[in-house]
């Protein structure tokens, strides 16, 4: 999921997503849809799903990308 406007109609599919592609050439794109879309939600909310989207991506090269966006 690489569209933003996609990801904001349902962040924990674009959350779900992030995680189950993690080693996905496209994954930057993922995560900076997903970080958009995460601008649309409730603050708290935001932080609930960037936790468990980095929790998800383990110890990996998405898990840097995910904490440098």
């Amino acid at each position: 999921m690489t569209d933003a406007a996609q990801a904001a109609e349902d962040i924990p599919m674009a959350v779900f997503s992030a995680i189950t592609h993690g080693n996905d050439q496209d994954i930057a794109a993922i995560l900076e849809a997903l970080a958009v879309a995460l601008r649309t939600t409730d603050a708290d909310a935001a932080a609930v799903f960037a936790e468990f989207t980095e929790a998800g991506l383990g110890d990996t090269p998405a898990r840097k990308i995910w904490r440098g966006i």
